[in-house]
């Protein structure tokens, strides 16, 4: 596992056997399985907490630390690792009644997170642990063993429970999908989860991971391709399943997902016409975390010219990639635009906020047109398709104008009543009688406009009975225009 920010958590997990209790932290053995540099001359010391309960099944939880004994200054914190435990187990309720977890040691330590050398990418544990060792007393033990590396710098509460939760959900996996859960490459769906379960359980913080889901999803997908991998980015995923039936189709799709390399194993659970329905939530933004905080809106990797009268252009997507490109038309008309593809391919093409439209679909690229997008998406692997475009017709002068819209150019006449109007709908009397000429405008190419003069003629009786009659004439206006 990589180092999280400010706040690491390293679990060990133990093999599944009939006997379920804690190991005994006594021993040199387990010392190492936590961290070989502890003294061996450190003492063991431990507080019970609450049970974690999973539709009422309890399993027993500790917090051990060897630095030094416990005491009232502990009393905080510990009183916020009971508290996660409660939201944990109510967390692993709503996904699915039947999931299970060994019990729990919690080691908080004072050291940093070391590293091998040789594997900088994984944390050093080099010593036997407690899922295949044995202890002292001769005895294996079920125990899931998380260890906190806390750092200097101090982090905020919620970041303290929401890693406490996000990695005791390690310890269900492993409980429930033990075999899948050991397998390479699994990280896309062990850390996504398990970041998706850590929000669920402590919904008032951000995960943070989502914001890199958008364009990482374009470039490696959403399982793990020989290091260009999205882990604890997926999130996104898991929290967008999460929008289509809550915890339950969370639950669903890891107990359903089955062992072996992906895409194989993504096919038997997530179809193509629910991939493309995830990309087009992540291109509109719509995708939220359980605690509501929003998933970017994923932006266009790649730009596409329009240029031509007509183009065709060689493209290509791979299973679970969010292929998306934008079109950028410099030669304004309207177009025909078409893809072409194997059977396992599904693109559309959105113009602004308007629907999308399955190909072959219609683009209009005029002055005050959206912009357009189009993803493309399988889930079947590396797979080439072509995009064709074909101009159909020019926009119209009036929707290519530039700078002045010489497209108002001409000659206008007011309709409707103008300012009489206006008067009477503000308490112009009733009785009264307006004529008023034309109203004429000429707007000219060159930026100059001419108002016609105005005659008007009025009759009207006020509201203490005098009579009023009048006729008089505007001046013709002159000046310039520009919009």
């Amino acid at each position: 596992m990589t180092l999280r920010a400010l706040l690491t958590l390293m679990f060990v997990l133990a093999a599944p056997v009939p006997a379920l209790a804690f190991g005994d932290c006594a021993t040199a053995a387990y010392r190492i399985a936590v961290d070989d540099r502890i003294s061996a001359s450190a003492t063991c010391h431990f507080r019970l907490l609450n049970k974690i309960e999973i539709e009422g099944r309890p399993t027993a939880a500790r917090v051990v630390r060897f630095d030094r004994p416990f005491d009232a200054s502990d009393d905080t914190w510990i009183a916020g690792l009971n508290a996660t435990l409660g939201r944990v187990g109510f967390a692993a309720t709503a996904l699915d009644s039947r999931l299970g977890i060994q019990p729990v040691t919690i080691v908080m330590t004072n050291l940093e997170e070391h590293f091998d050398p040789s594997n900088p990418d994984a944390p050093a544990h080099t010593g036997p642990d407690v899922a295949h060792g044995e202890t002292n007393n001769g005895r294996l033990t079920g125990e899931c063993l998380v260890v906190m590396y806390k750092l200097e710098e101090r982090v905020s509460d919620l970041h303290f429970k929401q890693t406490i939760a996000h990695e005791l959900f390690h310890c269900i996996q492993y409980r429930m999908w033990p075999i899948k859960f050991s397998q390479p490459d699994n990280g896309w769906w062990v850390e996504g989860s398990a970041e998706y379960f850590g929000v669920l359980a402590v919904p008032e913080r951000d995960s943070g991971f989502q914001a890199s889901f958008g364009n990482g999803s374009q470039e490696s997908g959403l399982f793990e391709r020989g290091g260009a991998n999205l882990t604890y980015e997926n999130v996104a995923f898991f929290s967008w399943l999460h929008q289509q039936g809550g915890g339950p189709a969370v639950g669903e799709f890891l107990s359903n997902l089955p062992a072996g390399p992906a895409p194989a194993s993504l096919q038997s659970v997530l179809s193509l016409s629910q991939w493309a329905t995830f990309t087009e939530d992540l291109l509109e933004g719509t995708i939220r975390l359980p605690g509501g905080y929003g998933v970017p809106k994923g932006e266009t990797g790649t730009l596409m010219t329009v240029e031509a009268e007509a183009d065709t252009l060689d493209w290509q997507t791979d299973a679970f990639r969010t292929t998306r490109v934008g079109m950028e038309v410099t030669n304004p008309g309207r177009y025909h635009v078409t893809v072409e593809g194997p059977e396992g391919l599904r693109a559309r093409l959105r113009q602004g906020e308007g629907e999308w439209q399955d190909f072959p679909a219609q683009l209009e690229a005029c002055r005050n047109s959206a912009p357009a997008i189009f993803y493309a998406v399988t889930t079947e692997g590396p797979t080439d398709f072509v995009i064709s475009y074909e101009k159909t017709g020019d926009c119209s002068p009036c929707e290519t104008a530039g700078v002045g819209d010489s497209c108002l150019a001409g000659t206008w006449t007011m309709t409707g009543g103008g300012p009489i109007e206006w008067m009477r709908a503000n308490g112009m009397p009733a009785e009264m009688n307006v004529q008023v000429s034309d109203v004429i405008m000429r707007l000219t190419r060159g930026g100059d406009f001419i108002v016609n003069p105005v005659r008007a003629n009025l009759d009207a009786t006020d509201d203490i009975g005098r009579e009023w009659t009048g006729e008089g004439q505007s001046q013709g206006h002159a000046g310039h225009w520009g919009a």
